[in-house]
């Protein structure tokens, strides 16, 4: 068999990577110099799993970074995939992918930063130094993130997403205000906790599997198949994220199990089935939090 799907995906989440601590960086330090932020978070490395795979089947090959050479071809895990002309190609994985993928981890950054102002704990994801004195420092950041992503959509001239990410952002802070004003007072209210868990997550992930999809050229009902299936996972996480009952994330891994057979047979296919299982074996092992005050 060929490489796996995190070996095959490597180069390009480490470049994600780079351009998030690039955008995190001041002249006078960095963000997380003045908040607790996990760049290694499950849920950011799965939002650019979602985005760089479907661009990268649907695309025909491996998403090129600092010169390293495309091998989907000559890989037995990804055989006899469509070929592309070279300068699209080149915008494409350089660019907009690995841009798209960085865009939407700030979108989830600046939304954890938001919510985690403090738990009910007390706990707070501002640092040491900052914690108590400066309560609009989160504020401050989240709103900063998300003018640093509307930034760079348009410096990879992906200005057409636009529309479609503002939904999402209205859609999670609606999921944050219905969670802060139902679920706080009724946490056994299960159909506006399902509800919540699609705004705040599913929302988002289902744009990053539609997003790498639509980027390569694939079908919107193509994007809307890996969509579905990232949607459910998204969810999934922030069942473990909201410390639900494990029989709400069975039920959730049901349904992304049953979404499946709508992806095409082969790698993707079997990518989608590798995420799905690791994400599920991660319950429980505190890895899950882009923010927290750990």
């Amino acid at each position: 068999m060929g490489v796996g799907v995190w070996e095959f995906l490597g180069p390009a989440l480490i470049r994600v990577r780079q351009n998030c601590e690039y955008v995190l960086r001041f002249r006078k330090g960095k963000v997380s110099d003045y908040m607790q932020i996990n760049l290694d978070s499950l849920p950011l490395r799965f939002l650019s799993a979602l985005v760089l795979v479907g661009a990268s089947y649907y695309g025909g090959k491996r998403i090129e970074v600092s010169g390293l050479i495309g091998w989907s071809r000559d890989n037995a895990l990804i055989p006899n995939l469509p070929g592309s002309d070279s300068a699209r190609r080149e915008r494409l994985w350089t660019e907009k992918a690995i841009g798209m993928a960085a865009i939407l981890q700030l979108m989830y950054m600046a939304s954890e930063i938001h919510n985690w102002i403090s738990d009910v704990e007390g706990n707070s994801v501002l640092s040491t130094a900052y914690d108590e004195q400066t309560p609009h420092f989160p504020v401050l950041f989240g709103d900063y993130l998300y003018g640093k992503l509307l930034k760079l959509l348009c410096e990879i001239d992906c200005t057409d997403r636009v529309q479609a990410l503002a939904g999402i952002i209205c859609e999670m802070n609606v999921g944050a205000v219905i969670r802060k004003e139902v679920l706080e007072a009724n946490e056994r209210d299960l159909e506006t906790a399902v509800e919540v868990l699609e705004k705040e997550y599913g929302n988002l992930f289902a744009e990053a599997g539609r997003t790498g999809v639509l980027l390569a050229g694939g079908t919107s009902v193509e994007a809307d198949r890996l969509g579905h299936f990232g949607g459910l996972l998204g969810m999934i996480i922030g069942a473990i994220e909201r410390n639900m009952d494990p029989q709400t994330i069975e039920n959730l891994r049901r349904e992304a199990m049953k979404t499946l057979i709508f992806l095409p047979e082969g790698w993707l296919r079997d990518a989608a089935q590798e995420f799905l299982r690791e994400m599920v074996s991660g319950i429980g092992q505190g890895r899950l939090a882009a923010a927290s005050g750990a």
